[in-house]
């Protein structure tokens, strides 16, 4: 009888409006998804092709001089470093003759190509990368120079025949940018979009049935409560309370079961054993479900735990894979060039073996640091926790880093050279986070700078504190100082150092039930404190 009552509704006004109502929303819903993905869709794409204009732009700018002078080391240089962008796929630069005289791929170095003809609409075009049906944008960037009239007897490169500034063009450089992780991009907000538009879809639909069933609650009631009547129920009541013919029906309904309740004591009677029984079959089903309650926890406990492991994993790899990438491409690059025997005197060459030496110790140092944090984030990296001399770690870092300190004329003043505190530690552990601390004060403190190293008791802990007057550290980079892989300094120091050292010093810390943390101003320096227990007398 229930189930006719629902087809009925579905059958009635009821369900017409609900149709109605849900076919609107979901137009609506559709238009607006269409509308958002293709707005993504264009900002998107634009801010590649902006990103990629502005690329071919400064390395047709950084080309002037290698052009005119034909320095084929200085446009390999500026190549590798376009190269590792994201998105590029390759990168050339052609002279005056339509001759490629820098190519990311040094085999096609010398080849001439077929420009055609290029107008201010075709720097940016579409097209398809050779033996593949991959899409790419193509970005060219003339390389020109302002030729001005010349004032005493200062000879010109090139020739001046005009009172106005005159422009030359010297070369072209050309960008192959991937489409690829603009599509991942595309296809990622359509499938937001979709799920966002199904949702919404859902939600109406739901709160439409909700509204249409509030409207049409009454007659249901009083159409189920006669079913129940007339099956035998007549203890049942309508709680309808209007004032119009429903109400009024309603109310003749309700006196005529009370005129029947004359077997109403053998009803309650009734009621009384099935609730008695009902109470006892809870209590025996509330039992078994405390029981399986326990095992559903321990096994969503493992499941998180297995959540977590997978997602340590996938992050590990992802930044081990990018951080190797760049020191592997810098190597593969140079060692390239001296192979090719394009240095052109042996300081050049040592130069080149220099950057190989420097980029394959940074590679060690990012190897060792990244098997270090993987240790200590999995929770097996052994700690040797002792009683020892804050002034003995102390001195030991200092001591390591003093060759550091006065290549760079730095003055380190220890305050804790004579300390007395003794701390509970794993001594080659904090040795390590106040050498990374001082390596950073070192490295971005200018020539002449003074680094501080004093302490303050504080309850049963000690703060020790490391001050500089470098450069200091952006407000807006405060959340990344901790972070994997992240550098805040200069660009001019990238290769010297992993972006490990900070997270590393942060376990270690948190190891030994202490904080880590640190105030700066941008020109005026920065201090870093950490905290460690002490031996209470």
């Amino acid at each position: 009888m229930e189930a006719k009552s629902h087809i009925s509704f579905f059958k009635g006004l009821g369900g017409r409006s609900i149709l109605a109502i849900s076919l609107l929303i979901t137009f609506i819903s559709l238009i607006l998804s269409i509308f958002f993905t293709n707005s993504q869709k264009n900002h998107i794409e634009e801010e590649l092709i902006k990103r990629s204009k502005s690329l071919a732009n400064n390395l047709a700018y950084n080309s002037q001089y290698y052009v005119i002078t034909n320095y084929r080391p200085g446009f390999l240089q500026l190549i590798s470093g376009v190269m590792k962008e994201k998105d590029i796929i390759y990168a050339f630069v052609i002279d005056q003759e339509d001759i490629i005289v820098g190519h990311s791929d040094t085999s096609k170095i010398g080849v001439k190509i077929n420009k055609n003809s290029i107008t201010e609409n075709s720097y940016v075009r579409e097209k398809k990368l050779e033996n593949t049906n991959e899409k790419i944008i193509e970005v060219l960037s003339p390389i020109e120079i302002i030729r001005e009239k010349s004032s005493g007897n200062e000879e010109l490169l090139f020739p001046y025949d005009s009172d106005s500034q005159q422009k030359r063009l010297l070369g072209m450089v050309y960008l192959g940018v991937s489409t690829k992780s603009l599509n991942e991009a595309i296809t990622g907000i359509q499938r937001k979009a979709f799920m966002i538009t199904f949702g919404i879809i859902l939600i109406g639909i739901v709160l439409t049935i909700i509204m249409i069933q509030f409207v049409t609650q009454p007659l249901r009631k009083l159409m189920d409560a006669t079913k129940i009547v007339a099956q035998g129920n007549l203890d049942h009541h309508v709680k309808i309370v209007r004032n119009d013919e429903i109400g009024v029906l309603a109310k003749s309904f309700n006196q005529m079961t009370s005129d029947l309740k004359k077997s109403r004591e053998k009803i309650e009677n009734w009621n009384r054993e099935l609730e008695a029984k009902v109470i006892e079959r809870t209590k025996e089903l509330s039992e078994k479900h405390k029981e399986l309650q326990k095992y559903s926890n321990k096994l969503e406990e493992a499941y998180k735990e297995l959540l977590t492991l997978d997602k340590a994993k996938d992050d590990f790899l992802s930044l081990v894979s990018h951080e190797l990438r760049t020191p592997l491409s810098s190597i593969v690059a140079y060692t390239e060039v001296l192979i090719d025997d394009m240095a052109e005197t042996e300081e050049e060459e040592k130069s080149y073996l220099e950057i190989i030496k420097n980029e394959s110790d940074r590679l060690t140092r990012l190897i060792n640091n990244v098997l270090d944090l993987a240790k200590m984030e999995a929770g097996r990296m052994p700690f040797e926790f002792k009683y020892v001399e804050l002034s003995k770690l102390i001195n030991a870092s200092v001591m390591g880093l003093s060759g550091a300190a006065s290549k760079h004329k730095h003055r380190v003043i220890n305050k804790l050279e004579n300390s007395s505190v003794m701390v509970l530690a794993d001594e080659d552990k904090i040795i390590q986070v106040l050498s990374n601390i001082l390596s950073n004060a070192i490295k971005f403190t200018p020539e002449g700078g003074v680094i501080t190293i004093s302490e303050r008791i504080n309850n049963k802990k000690v703060e020790i504190s490391v001050s500089d007057n470098g450069c200091g550290i952006k407000e807006e980079d405060f959340d990344k100082v901790f972070d994997k892989f992240h550098q805040v300094e200069d660009v001019n120091h990238h290769s010297e150092g992993t972006g490990l050292g900070m997270p590393i010093s942060k376990i270690i810390i948190e190891n030994h039930k202490g904080k880590i943390w640190f105030e700066s101003e941008v020109g005026k320096g920065t201090t870093f404190y950490f905290t460690l227990p002490i031996k209470v007398n």
